[in-house]
């Protein structure tokens, strides 16, 4: 098969100068970098709200009902509206410029979640949230697309990737470290830390990325220290190399022919499958949260229900490595692409499927067999009750002396 024959799988190194090997080397310390802690801030502060959620936010805030899951609605929403601006923006705006700003802005309502003392309160500033988040992901993506070539990208994009995943495992291990050290400190109880730790590290982070970020090849960032004008005419030459096209501001031509392609559906009804078998992960702690001891005590404490989902999590971040560096490594795409996402398709299918038969079994056990004992306890028990009501008046009777005759 063509796919699985050695020059078109196995692909050659590609060869590269001294000073293209230094280039590559800048951008991995510096833009990777940026980009990956960047990632992982990102879903700190996205996620977050699930381990505040079985940390104590419940409680304080009366939450009760579905709040939970708007709060999610609203976040979601807001982030589904602003992306495709957001990235139009970014042919207008400097990435450093733009990145950034929404960057310190999200730290700013992470900051303010910590303050909340209404639900109302929460659902503005999920919007927020979602709003200025929405460009971070796939901000970066179009900047690694534009400074690395096809041999480089994939493990690239990967290990950003494999951030998300990263940024859940911390925002579980934050907290629990938050539960066991400022719990109550200065009057805050854990939960509001969590947000107030989170706030700091993504405005501290979004600052630096004003001098981190190098723009894009034909524009490059002046204020980026450790970018060279030399680094840029060689992006540029790597970018001709590979029939890579030169960065430019969307046209109407360009959007529609964006929005003509079937690639661009196909592509988002496979990433269907992959969120609706990696968000699961996200609501684990919410069913350690309601698991009960027969004395009705919790079963795990807050510590653990933000501690045991990150096992999840890491598993995520070891296979999206794989498929990363196989996708390099075969130089191809879609054949893994394929495999992923019909692995997710099947687990989707599967679980829906398996839900709907448990469902069904339980409610079958419940009539054919329970609902008769219960039935007949019921009964029992009316028996007993108005057997016991008639003792009560019969003694009531003969203690003021009157013989009924039994």
């Amino acid at each position: 098969m063509r796919f699985f024959s050695r020059p078109a799988v196995l692909a050659a190194k590609e060869p590269r100068s001294p000073a293209e090997r230094d280039l590559v080397r800048r951008l991995d310390i510096f833009l990777m970098t940026f980009g990956c802690i960047s990632q992982i801030i990102k879903y700190l502060d996205q996620m977050n709200i699930n381990n505040a959620y079985v940390s104590g936010m419940k409680e304080d805030l009366e939450l009760y009902g579905n709040e939970l899951n708007y709060f999610q609605t609203y976040f979601n929403v807001a982030y589904c509206i602003m992306l495709i601006p957001s990235q139009v923006i970014m042919t207008y705006v400097r990435p450093s410029l733009w990145l950034s700003s929404l960057e310190i802005a999200w730290g700013i309502m992470t900051g303010l979640m910590a303050m909340v003392t209404k639900t109302y309160q929460v659902y503005i500033i999920r919007v927020f949230l979602g709003l200025f988040e929405s460009s971070a992901w796939p901000g970066m993506m179009t900047l690694l697309m534009h400074w690395y070539t096809p041999m480089e990208l994939a493990k690239r994009m990967g290990f950003y990737h494999s951030c998300q995943a990263v940024g859940s495992m911390m925002s579980g291990a934050l907290q629990a470290a938050i539960m066991d050290t400022l719990h109550g400190h200065h009057g805050l109880t854990g939960w509001r830390w969590l947000f107030v730790i989170n706030a700091v590290i993504t405005g501290v982070w979004g600052f630096l990325g004003f001098f981190l970020l190098p723009d894009y090849p034909n524009n490059p960032n002046p204020r980026a220290f450790w970018f060279r004008k030399t680094h840029g005419e060689m992006a540029m030459t790597r970018l001709t190399r590979h029939k890579r096209a030169e960065p430019e501001k969307l046209s109407w031509a360009g959007a529609k022919r964006t929005f003509n392609s079937w690639i661009v559906y196909f592509i988002a009804t496979l990433y269907v499958a992959t969120v609706l078998t990696t968000n699961g992960n996200s609501f684990f702690s919410l069913f350690l949260k309601a698991m009960k001891n027969p004395d009705g005590s919790a079963r795990w404490t807050t510590v653990q229900v933000n501690a045991i989902p990150i096992g999840g999590s890491a598993i995520n971040v070891v296979f999206v490595w794989i498929w990363a560096i196989l996708s390099d490594v075969f130089q191809t795409r879609w054949i893994l692409i394929i495999a992923q996402d019909k692995k997710g398709w099947q687990l989707s299918i599967g679980l829906w499927i398996l839900v709907i038969a448990m469902t069904s079994t339980l409610r079958f056990i419940d009539i054919r067999y329970l609902k008769p004992k219960r039935e007949a306890h019921a009964e029992t028990i009316e028996g007993q009750v108005v057997e016991e009501e008639v003792n009560v008046e019969r003694e009531s009777i003969k203690t003021k002396g009157v013989d009924v005759g039994v």
